[in-house]
């Protein structure tokens, strides 16, 4: 994260307010998603994400993001951006306690999901990802494809419902798309 420009404005929900956040779902053509180990969290794999700035659309804070913690960038490598999940659902709601987030007066975060296909097969993501942003900080350790499925089940719990409701929306989507590709 680049801390460049102020936040934007918080959703408010229920008298809480929550941090607005998007995470970046990149499918390769296997169906695999690439996901990173959070640096200094070992065994704590997640889909690249981060707040929006102020001023920022969901899926530009998304492709920085992207571009912030693996260093990938639309164009890059064949990377399109597919379609963005409907974020109505309260499952795209999370709540925490005691964290950073709490010390700024945030009841949790708030998920957008972008949805991106990265036409590589199953090269090995290490291979093409740069995990070191300008400042020389990482939020990944490494990176790797895995199923959306298991990244799903072992993701931090309060995660959780936000990560199963975009999976339930984006795997339909991607392997219609795949298919229409393949005709």
């Amino acid at each position: 994260m680049l801390g460049h420009l102020p936040s934007a404005p918080p959703i408010v929900r229920g008298g809480k307010k929550y941090r607005q956040c998007s995470a970046v779902i990149v499918f390769n053509e296997a169906s695999d998603v690439l996901v990173g180990e959070r640096a200094g969290k070992p065994g704590n794999w997640q889909l690249p994400q981060g707040g929006v700035d102020e001023g920022e659309t969901s899926r530009e804070a998304a492709d920085r993001e992207m571009y912030e913690e693996v260093g990938l960038k639309l164009g890059d490598l064949g990377l399109t951006h597919l379609f963005d999940v409907p974020t109505e659902k309260d499952a795209c709601f999370y709540d925490v306690k005691g964290s950073w987030l709490a010390k700024q007066g945030f009841a949790g975060q708030h998920l957008a999901f972008s949805v991106y296909l990265l036409p590589s097969g199953k090269r090995d993501p290490s291979t093409f990802c740069n995990l070191t942003d300008a400042n020389g900080h990482a939020e990944f350790s490494k990176v790797k494809w895995a199923k959306l499925e298991d990244v799903t089940a072992s993701v931090w719990e309060p995660k959780r419902p936000a990560y199963q409701y975009a999976a339930t929306y984006s795997l339909p989507r991607l392997l219609a798309f795949m298919a229409k590709r393949k005709l």
